[in-house]
């Protein structure tokens, strides 16, 4: 059985790869007779389409990852690490005029390739809660501030280490917010915190919150970085 569903893991990543190989090579031959031509518009169109061939690609070896490892779920094997996180695991709420995010590991994930999902994930957090409690699109109109408490158990012996505040995990959160809830994602839209919540267990809270309110929590909190 394992070598079953291992075959049809193995037939439907080749399939995507053959299928979306051959029209990004279709059209990364177009690309180069554009750029022969130096016409912009056609080289811009090029690019457009290969960046949307590649997001198809990446999203059906996600898709086909996900299927594998639930089937191994149903024979009660399991891997040691999820590649990505099946839909729901981000959960969103609106309390008290602001947007709450919870993703359920300390960002970055431990985890290796590529963290799209993420972006997936919020997606669909967030469209559920706009369509489940009718909320406005944008919900903020206004300049908002988007904090990250990162909360890690205080007990358990191990020291966190933020990335970079423009790493790939971040900007695949914010896209997403910028594309449902926020007006914007440039310095005039929004201003950005990352922040180490000592607590009881690993989670990552993402609180997107209006300007007025932001200014409370810096006077209330009792924020604690984290230096190496």
């Amino acid at each position: 059985m394992q070598k079953v569903i291992g075959t049809i893991l193995k037939d439907e990543v080749l399939h995507s790869l053959t299928l979306r190989g051959d029209l990004l090579k279709s059209r990364l031959e177009l690309m180069d007779s554009a750029l022969e031509c130096s016409d912009t518009n056609a080289i811009y169109r090029h690019l457009s389409q290969i960046s949307r061939l590649t997001e198809i690609l990446c999203r059906e070896l996600r898709e086909a990852t996900r299927e594998f490892y639930g089937n191994l779920q149903t024979m009660e094997l399991f891997p040691i690490l999820l590649p990505y996180p099946h839909g729901g695991e981000v959960k969103a709420v609106v309390e008290e005029g602001c947007i709450r995010l919870e993703a359920p590991a300390i960002l970055p994930f431990c985890s290796g390739g590529s963290v799209y999902y993420l972006h997936e994930q919020v997606l669909w957090a967030l469209d559920d809660l706009i369509r489940e409690k009718k909320l406005p699109r944008p919900f903020f109109t206004e300049r908002c501030a988007l904090v990250y408490l990162h909360h890690y158990q205080e007990d358990a012996g191990l020291t966190h280490y933020l990335r970079d505040y423009d790493n790939v995990e971040h900007r695949c959160v914010t896209n997403a917010l910028a594309a449902l809830a926020m007006w914007g994602n440039s310095p005039d839209c929004i201003i950005s915190l990352d922040v180490l919540a000592p607590g009881e267990r690993d989670f990552t809270e993402i609180c997107v919150m209006t300007m007025e309110k932001f200014r409370e929590f810096v006077l209330s909190e009792k924020i604690e970085f984290q230096t190496g």
